[in-house]
């Protein structure tokens, strides 16, 4: 809830607990989400190529004249 934006005061609301116990949650879960990338960053580099090739792709998208919307024609 914390990462979509939900304050602490929502949260103990919602889960019916102490804002201390909430804020305890937070850090442990912290510390278990670090553990876990850091433990995926060494494993995803052991598997990485050695070439990555990438294409690029440019558009272009012309504005349209003045007063020539559909919306302004209404």
């Amino acid at each position: 809830m914390h990462r979509n934006n939900v304050g602490i005061r929502k949260i103990v609301r919602l889960l019916h607990c102490s804002s201390p116990l909430a804020v305890g949650w937070m850090k442990v879960f912290g510390k278990q989400v670090s553990a876990q990338l850091q433990n995926n960053a060494h494993k995803a580099s052991d598997q990485m190529p050695a070439i990555i090739e990438m294409d690029e792709i440019y558009t272009f998208v012309k504005k349209a004249a003045k007063g020539s919307c559909r919306a302004c024609l209404l």
